[in-house]
C-alpha cells in the first residue's frame, strides 16, 4: 500500500513509515491531507490553539481536535487540551463549571 499523500511505496526506512502512516491515518480518520493538516499548523503559529504549547520535537504531534456530532474539525490541540475538553464531554457548560470551580 503506498501513501495516499505522497505516493511514496518504499517504506523500508522508518522515516517514510512513519511518514506514510501518519498521511494515512489523517485521511482515513479525518478526510484531511498532509497539506492542509501543515497549513492549519501553520494559521496556529505552530501551537495548541487552547494553551500555546508547541508540538513535542520528538514527533509527538498535535491532536485534530473535532466535533464527534459533526465531525468538523475544530483545530489542532496539545494531547492535555484535547483529553481535557474530551474528559468534559465537549461540553460548554460543564467546562463553564470547572472554569467557575477554580476561581
Amino acid at each position: 500500500m503506498s501513501c495516499v499523500q505522497c505516493g511514496r511505496t518504499d517504506k523500508r526506512t522508518e522515516t517514510n513509515r512513519k511518514h506514510c502512516n501518519r498521511c494515512n491515518d489523517l485521511w482515513k480518520t479525518y478526510r484531511l491531507t498532509h497539506t492542509q493538516y501543515e497549513n492549519l499548523l501553520v494559521e496556529q503559529d505552530n501551537q495548541c490553539q487552547i494553551c500555546g504549547t508547541e508540538p513535542d520535537p520528538d514527533g509527538k504531534r498535535l491532536a485534530v481536535d473535532h466535533c464527534h456530532t459533526t465531525g468538523r474539525i475544530r483545530g489542532l490541540l496539545c494531547a492535555n487540551c484535547n483529553t481535557a475538553i474530551g474528559l468534559l464531554y465537549d461540553n460548554k457548560e460543564l467546562l463553564q463549571n470547572a472554569i467557575n470551580y477554580l476561581k
